[in-house]
């Protein structure tokens, strides 16, 4: 089976209703590019916002975020036949996660 990638792990998470920001894409996913797995993400279809927060050491940060009802119905469809994907866990907008299809 084929393994998560970063960009699958990272819709996952916004599926999730969660925000993200570089720090948990680095901890969580060992993503040192976050800006451009979001950009590949808004390329794909994605309804992907960005708002810019302050840390606790007074640096801005882009966080991003995206409603799962915002997705239209066929951008995930053709996500899912170009990647080889399936949903498990229930429809992807109630929570449902994304994973690789068995080969």
């Amino acid at each position: 089976m084929k393994k998560d990638t970063q960009e699958l792990q990272i819709l996952n998470y916004l599926l999730k209703n969660k925000k993200i920001d570089a720090m948990v894409a680095l901890n969580d996913f060992g993503c040192f590019r976050l800006s451009a797995r979001i950009f590949d993400l808004i390329g794909e279809g994605f309804p992907i916002d960005s708002d810019r927060k302050t840390t606790g050491s007074n640096k801005r940060v882009a966080e991003y975020k995206m409603n799962p009802r915002a997705i239209q119905y066929s951008v995930m469809n053709q996500y899912k036949t170009k990647n080889n994907l399936k949903t498990t866990g229930g429809n992807y907008q109630e929570g449902g996660q994304l994973v690789p299809k068995a080969v």
